[in-house]
This record gives structure tokens, C-alpha cells and sequence, in this order.
């Protein structure tokens, strides 16, 4: 989405005013530099993609940005694939992936969506470390919501573990996400 400031009446400025203020607005609601972001390919996951995404999550438990987090195999990935398990690709190697899985809100199981609706749950996403802050995770993030919102899906939850919960925070509430609840351990 392109952001737009009307110019002021009797004003008449240039090009470079609108592109100082889209980079300040974009600046204002995201630490993802706006002269960053690239151009890559969002597809669903294949069977013949799950080795790479197995090694990418084998990076994610190695780079230790994740309390408790553990790499998947690719029987827990085989279980993923669906419409809402993406991949991120730079030419033709996979440098990001993202699961999601849906759910149906019973009595009592999420007091915020309604009962009996589905919604989408974010179980993994997962930058390969030179893309991110280069609005890969947004891109991710928006397909499958569109992908959801396509099938009928207006409600989204997801968890994160990061150790970084600000930025990540900061990441999901660009994305219209509201904090639900904060769980801390010691």
C-alpha cells in the first residue's frame, strides 16, 4: 500500500516531500528500512520442499533466538502442508517458511473469537537472519492472511517465544495483531 499526504493548500512541493513522508510514516510504524525490502517469491510448501525446511529449522534451534525451541523433522512438516504453510524464496533457494493452522473456537478455549468460528493459528515463522527487517515476514504474514480471508477466515492468533518479544510484538502489531495476554517464567 502506497501512503499518500495531501500537499498543503498554496503549497507546491516535490517529489522528494512525498518520499520524506512515506519514509517517515513508514518509518514511524516499522524498524524495516523502506529501501530494504525484496523482491521474492511466496508459494505454498511441497513434499519436495520439506528437507530444506528442516534445515532452516535446524538454523532457527542453532541461532538460539527462541526460548525452548526445539528443531522440527520433516514428519511434523509433512503434517503442515496445507494452503497455509508458505515458503519464502529468493531465486530458488527457500530462505523462509511460515506454518499455520486452523482451528474451530470451542466454549471456553478462547474467549475472543466466536464460538464455533474458525481461525487461524501462526505455529511457525522463520527468516534465514540476512532477510529479516527487509519486510519478508510481512509479506509472509499477509498471504496467508489473504489466503485465510479467501476462504472465509477473519480471526488470527499466534504465540511467540521469541527472545526479542519487543520487536517481535512491535512486528505483529503492524500487522493489526492485539496483545492478548503476557506469560513470564523465572
Amino acid at each position: 500500500m502506497t501512503f499518500k499526504q495531501e500537499k498543503p493548500i498554496g503549497v507546491w512541493l516535490t517529489d522528494k516531500w512525498y518520499d520524506q513522508q512515506r519514509k517517515q510514516r513508514n518509518f514511524m510504524f516499522s524498524n524495516e528500512s523502506v529501501n530494504q525490502m525484496v523482491s521474492l517469491t511466496i508459494r505454498p510448501c511441497r513434499e519436495e520442499d520439506l528437507q530444506h525446511v528442516v534445515t532452516l529449522s535446524s538454523h532457527w534451534e542453532e541461532e538460539q533466538i527462541t526460548t525452548g525451541y526445539g528443531a522440527d523433522d520433516a514428519d511434523y512438516f509433512r503434517g503442515k502442508i496445507s494452503p497455509f504453510f508458505l515458503l519464502a524464496l529468493d531465486g530458488e533457494t527457500i530462505v523462509g517458511f511460515l506454518t499455520a493452522s486452523l482451528h474451530e473456537a470451542s466454549p471456553g478455549e478462547i474467549a475472543l473469537f466466536p464460538t464455533g468460528g474458525s481461525y487461524l493459528e501462526i505455529d511457525d515463522l522463520y527468516l534465514l537472519a540476512p532477510y529479516r527487517e527487509k519486510k519478508v515476514g510481512t509479506q509472509l504474514m499477509n498471504t496467508v492472511m489473504q489466503t485465510a480471508r479467501s476462504q472465509g477466515i477473519e480471526h488470527f492468533s499466534l504465540y511467540s517465544s521469541s527472545k526479542d518479544w519487543k520487536k517481535i510484538a512491535m512486528f505483529y502489531e503492524r500487522l493489526g495483531f492485539t496483545m492478548w495476554f503476557i506469560r513470564m517464567f523465572q
